[in-house]
């Protein structure tokens, strides 16, 4: 006969914090439904036993009864895929993945994505496999589930099966520093002791397809240079205005910006700045500058005014604003360092950086790292240091191309491109975002891909994906800028001799006008100006175009603007609407009761209760929890202490109550630390109080409740205790105190009729719970009437089955015993920290000892 075995382990968890232990399936399976949780028990159970099709009835049961749960979808996967039905089993993770981005990110969402992932590698779907282990990394970019090490390591492997050895071994590396236990040093050097030839890998995928422009028809001419006297000093920058026909024109080091009209090309407006510009960007068509004496500085574009400050110990001399993210990022000491934009605290990764840039939408940053010998081109990071990477001997000083995507205001390595360029000294994308490039004085020296030629020129590379080289441009001895024009497909470089003008799908230049020119360059918006810095003040150019330029312009800049407008901040998850959290106006009198008839009134009404759903945890209460660093203090208070410590304790919760007079949180916990204290009349007042605030709306009235009930039960006042249980059973029908609640009713001489009260008609329990264990009938023996039981036998007949228990810290072993499947175990074996256990039955079949 198999025996299963229910999860009892929850006896010593903070009593105040939680209404119901680990023995609640409600609790264990992460929904408030009763019906779901029994209903995916059952589909478990079936899955377990080898029967998947019959699964999917009771799985869907439980999605209908809580549309939330995760793991019923989880399990719904698994079905699928026990059947081959990996097309369905697919659907079924995209619909749980939706629930989770709409709900709140759990370790289920994270484990279901790289099981998808590896399902996908099995078949060789290698892209839809780089795309769910890329979901499991961003969707918890800090760890939090610590599950990365299983999608960085699977990823590695997948990379490592094409012989694409430098992103495996950047793969495996991420899941080293994630997980040193899961994924050894071993793989990360062995992947990246061949990968001394490879030239990009990309770690993250997202399923961005390159885009080949077309060529362009119309013959590139242009006009006789006007020079923009108004404009003094050397122009260091020069940013489009995303939303209109400027551009904005920097001079590095003066208090000051130009502002010039495409339209008329002599219309240019100085605008003071707020302090000394060391380095500026566009985004959103919002201007940011780096001032010297203030940090970052959002200004007006117009007016200079400013709108917004963060202070910086040393302004950045290269910048990239991404508003949407609520990051920016910039380089300090050569390493990439961010700045959250609501808190204005910096954070500094450990990435090398020399340079920064956002694309247009706020997809993506990228960032340039010089090489610091001919020899080190690359980089590596181990235990949080950074290092570089040494790969084959070279004679130029190459610089990496880093492309990051930012998930929780942190940088998260996506793709890399050693050999971008050799010596960088600008790193430019695209107004359109479609094409990234880095300027050297070295120009650009690939170890591969020399088929479209290396020397002193400008390479372009995809941003969607960093190996597809767009075109070489050879400029000679030493390129300084480059200008990229999204509609027409017009290059210009520029170095100081010169400023050639290409098509981005050739290689040969199709004009050419004289120097001397200094390091920037941009296109217009409208395609109508190329504008070149001189060695001081800047020179605009005339560009001709063809009617049908001038219409594809005119529908890329709307259509552009109006994707930019919908790029906004990025969606809060709205969450459920928490069932149960309606206020029950009856408790915001609750007074207790001491009589037996009202003991018993309150019995009846419970017993007529059909409430099964669960109440939502307190600390999860969304209108408790407005502010975070109370959040933090509560939780940090609402741990378990010793009496001698209740002194100290209550202290602390005094004065957090004094700022927040009104919390029922702090109201609960200070009668639970009174409760402690022994001080009773205290802690009853501080717990009718919680009760009276929170009307049943989370879990603090139930526990104030089990509280309540314990305070009278201690003062001698039988009836009021059972008072205080028959209502916590109203309440939650199905919480485990039913278990324990007979005593209260016993002591009230009201047992009988609380039966009905006490048997459940569904126990929510796992499925051990089902099971009616019977321990043998304790009879004495006279004389020699009874037959001596031996060890084994009596064991045999209390223990239906033994188990194997394991936790973080360690493996242990204990005993099913009983009517309710409870586990006996020694303390240590489940002492931990995390609460996560694993447990595990076995029992005697055939003679053999079987799990089950």
């Amino acid at each position: 006969m198999r025996w299963c075995i229910c999860l009892a382990l929850g006896m010593i968890l903070a009593f105040w914090i939680h209404s119901a232990n680990a023995q609640d399936l409600r609790q264990q399976f992460g929904t408030r439904s009763a019906a779901a949780a029994e209903a995916l028990q059952e589909g478990i159970d079936l899955v377990q036993n080898q029967k998947p099709a019959q699964a999917l009835a009771p799985l869907q049961r439980a999605i209908e009864a809580d549309p939330d749960l995760q793991l019923a979808y989880y399990w719904i996967v698994l079905a699928h895929i026990d059947q081959g039905n990996l097309d369905e089993g697919m659907a079924v993770t995209e619909k749980l993945l939706a629930v989770a981005e709409r709900t709140e990110i759990s370790n289920i969402t994270i484990d279901a994505c790289v099981n998808a992932g590896i399902a996908q590698a099995q078949i060789k779907e290698v892209d839809k496999a780089a795309r769910w282990f890329s979901k499991a990394v961003l969707l918890d970019p800090l760890d939090k589930h610590k599950l990365q090490w299983k999608a960085y390591r699977n990823m590695a492997i997948s990379h490592r099966e094409r012989d694409k050895y430098l992103a495996a071994g950047l793969c495996a590396l991420n899941g080293y520093l994630s997980n040193p236990q899961r994924v050894e040093l071993k793989m990360v050097s062995e992947f990246l002791s061949r990968a001394s030839e490879d030239e990009v890998a990309q770690i993250l995928y997202f399923g961005d397809k390159v885009t080949r422009p077309a060529e362009r028809k119309q013959e590139t001419k242009l006009g006789e240079a006007q020079e923009l006297a108004a404009i003094q000093g050397t122009v260091t920058q020069l940013l489009p205005d995303e939303d209109g026909n400027r551009v904005v024109a920097i001079v590095r080091g003066e208090p000051r910006y130009y502002l010039i009209d495409c339209r008329q090309p002599d219309s240019i407006k100085s605008v003071e700045a707020p302090g000394n510009i060391a380095a500026a960007t566009m985004s959103g068509g919002q201007l940011y500058l780096s001032v010297g004496n203030l940090g970052l500085v959002h200004v007006e574009l117009t007016t200079g005014k400013s709108l917004q400050e963060w202070k910086l110990p040393n302004p950045p001399s290269s910048l990239a604003v991404m508003p949407t993210k609520g990051v920016a990022l910039f380089p300090v000491n050569r390493m990439l360092t961010t700045l959250d934009l609501d808190s204005g605290k910096t954070h500094a990764t450990d990435f090398f950086a020399d340079l920064v840039a956002a694309d247009p939408e706020q997809r993506f940053c990228f960032a340039a790292k010089n090489a610091d010998d001919r020899a080190a081109v690359g980089f590596i990071i181990i235990n949080g240091r950074p290092a570089m990477l040494r790969r084959t001997q070279t004679d130029w000083l190459q610089t990496s191309l880093l492309k990051f995507v930012i998930a929780e205001k942190r940088p998260v390595l996506a793709e890399v491109r050693m050999n971008a360029a050799s010596n960088g000294r600008s790193l430019n994308v695209s107004p359109d975002g479609r094409w990234v490039s880095i300027v050297g004085g070295g120009g650009w020296r690939p170890n591969s891909d020399k088929a479209l030629g290396q020397g002193y020129g400008v390479a372009v590379f995809a941003a969607a994906d960093l190996s597809h080289i767009q075109g070489y441009f050879d400029t000679e001895a030493y390129p300084q800028a480059i200008a990229i024009h999204p509609a027409t497909g017009q290059v210009a470089a520029a170095r100081s001799d010169d400023t050639k003008v290409y098509d981005l799908t050739g290689r040969s230049a199709v004009a050419n006008i004289k120097g001397p020119f200094g390091s920037a360059a941009l296109w217009s918006p409208d395609g109508k100006w190329l504008y070149v810095a001189g060695k001081t003040g800047l020179r605009a150019y005339g560009n001709t175009l063809s009617a049908s330029e001038e219409t594809t312009i005119a529908t890329w800049r709307k259509e552009f603007a109006q994707k930019l407008k919908v790029t906004s901040a990025e969606p809060k998850k709205a969450g459920t609407n928490p069932l149960g959290s309606q206020p029950i106006a009856e408790y915001a009198t609750f007074a207790i009761k001491n009589e037996k008839a009202s003991t018993l009134e309150a019995i009846n009404a419970a017993i007529v209760s059909l409430r099964k759903d669960r109440p939502i945890e307190w600390l999860e209460y969304p209108a408790y929890q407005k502010d975070d660093a109370l959040r933090a203090q509560l939780s940090e208070l609402a741990s378990p202490i010793d009496r001698d410590k209740a002194g100290i304790r209550l202290y602390q919760l005094k004065k957090l109550k004094a700022d927040h007079p009104t919390h029922p949180g702090i109201d609960f916990l200070l009668g639970a630390t009174y409760h402690t204290a022994g001080q009773v009349e205290a802690a009853e007042g501080a717990l009718l109080a919680t009760v009276h605030s929170d009307q049943a709306r989370t879990s603090l009235t139930f526990a104030a409740l089990r509280q309540l009930a314990e305070v009278q039960k201690k003062s001698d006042k039988p009836q009021a205790a059972a008072y205080c249980m028959a209502h916590l059973i109203g309440l939650d029908r199905s919480s485990n105190v039913v278990d324990e609640a007979e005593a209260f009713f016993k002591a009230a001489d009201l047992a009988n009729e609380a039966r009905p009260l006490l048997q459940r008609s569904t126990p929510l329990t796992s499925s051990a719970a089902h099971v009616n264990y019977k321990l043998p009938a304790l009879e004495v023996a006279v004389g020699k009437t009874k037959p001596k039981l031996t060890t084994e036998e009596l064991f045999a007949s209390v223990a239906p089955s033994v188990v194997l228990i394991r936790t973080t810290a360690g493996s242990g072993s204990g005993v099913c015993v009983g009517e309710s499947g409870l586990i006996l175990t020694n303390a240590h074996v489940v002492t931990r920290d995390d609460g996560k256990v694993q447990v595990y039955c076995y029992q005697i079949e055939n003679e053999k000892l079987e799990r089950l």
